[in-house]
């Protein structure tokens, strides 16, 4: 991976984090939303479940690409060495 590539990987990541986190909340919270809807749940224990899911969620999708941008930044310094070493042979 090119350095600039992972900068532009890096910028992504930390711009997409809260969204994907959102989202992904959104879908798990869906059939508590529809038994809400039927009047079996209450707002407060919808809204409770809500923000676990968000918690519970956001920490996994930090955790995850946390690896992500570890691996990339893995790659950037394999490529960099690379680059190093080929400069040292010539």
């Amino acid at each position: 991976m090119k350095p600039r590539s992972y900068q532009a990987f890096i910028a992504d990541i930390r711009g997409y984090r809260p969204a994907i986190a959102i989202a992904l909340s959104i879908v798990a919270v869906i059939p508590s939303f529809l038994a809400f809807l039927h009047q079996n749940l209450s707002a407060l224990q919808f809204l409770t479940r809500f923000a676990q899911f968000l918690v519970v969620i956001g920490a996994l999708v930090w955790l995850t690409t946390g690896v992500l941008v570890r691996y990339a930044r893995m790659q950037a310094r394999v490529e960099r060495s690379r680059k190093h070493d080929d400069e040292m042979m010539l």
